[in-house]
């Protein structure tokens, strides 16, 4: 399994993630505020809309895709962050 870190600062076309991966987990971790993130299945943030997390500040929200399915990306990935100094760490194979 690999996995990649995604911040605000980076970019948020998750570059090396196509069509046919599947993500096994989410981890996001907020900083000194509420932090979110938005998953879509595509290459820029415009739809569709497949995963959602939401952290109070200071704490961290793992979310978990079971199974020998995962979560299929058939398009891409691209994810929205919001909130200061997130991290959303993204395990995939």
């Amino acid at each position: 399994m690999t996995y990649k870190e995604i911040t605000v600062s980076s970019n948020n076309v998750f570059v090396g993630v196509t069509a046919g991966r599947r993500i096994r987990a989410l981890l996001l971790m907020a900083g000194i505020d509420v932090a979110s993130a938005v998953l879509f299945d595509a290459v820029t943030q415009v739809a569709p809309t497949v995963a959602t997390l939401k952290v109070p500040a200071n704490d961290s929200k793992p979310m978990f895709f079971p199974g020998d399915q995962g979560l299929e990306l058939n398009k891409g990935f691209s994810v929205t962050l919001s909130g200061t100094s997130p991290k959303l760490y993204v395990y995939y194979d």
